[in-house]
């Protein structure tokens, strides 16, 4: 009988803590302020808890990836190669803070992390040419604020804007480090 009672706590704490647990995930569209980078696409997964379950504090992980293709003249220090696309992978982390009623929750969000991007290069050598490929990693700062409607009580159809900034004013960043994103998604719980 003792046991029975036990596990029955046991499992209620549990649940308490994975039920705070949320998953975001979102689609939406790039734009960062470089004249060489056009619009581009944008998906985000991540991972939040929250301290309750609505009003208060929460700590989200970010995994957000960013696609836009570039055109670049043929003396860019960037690459030689004048045309293409470069994908970004940013991981950020960061508190926020989201406030409202039943169905409709305000968000604000501030992270920092780093966003690793590739460029290709061609170089000839003996035997031809070759593609080289250039990685970066550069320091991201983000700081969001988003609207989130309630289907019920654990899943919510999310509407977010992004700031971005690149901390390393490198490639496409030189001139002009910022950027925005829209985005609509969902988040949920596992349970």
């Amino acid at each position: 009988m003792l046991s029975v009672g036990l596990t029955a706590k046991g499992q209620t704490k549990l649940e308490n803590l994975f039920s705070r647990i949320y998953f975001p995930f979102d689609f939406g569209v790039s734009t960062l302020f470089s004249e060489a980078l056009d619009n581009g696409t944008l998906s985000k997964t991540g991972v939040e808890y929250r301290l309750k379950h609505k009003n208060g504090l929460y700590f989200r992980l970010n995994f957000d990836n960013r696609k836009s293709d570039y055109l670049l003249n043929a003396l860019s220090p960037i690459t030689n190669i004048e045309n293409g696309t470069v994908q970004f992978s940013d991981i950020v982390i960061g508190p926020g803070y989201r406030i409202g009623n039943q169905k409709w929750q305000f968000t604000g969000l501030v992270q920092t992390g780093n966003t690793n991007y590739s460029i290709d290069n061609v170089a000839q050598n003996s035997s031809g040419f070759r593609k080289i490929s250039i990685q970066r990693n550069l320091l991201l700062s983000k700081t969001s604020t988003g609207l989130e409607y309630y289907l019920y009580e654990n899943a919510a159809l999310t509407f977010e804007v992004s700031y971005l900034y690149h901390w390393q004013q490198k490639d496409f960043f030189i001139e002009n480090p910022n950027g925005l994103t829209f985005s609509i998604g969902l988040t949920t719980t596992l349970f």
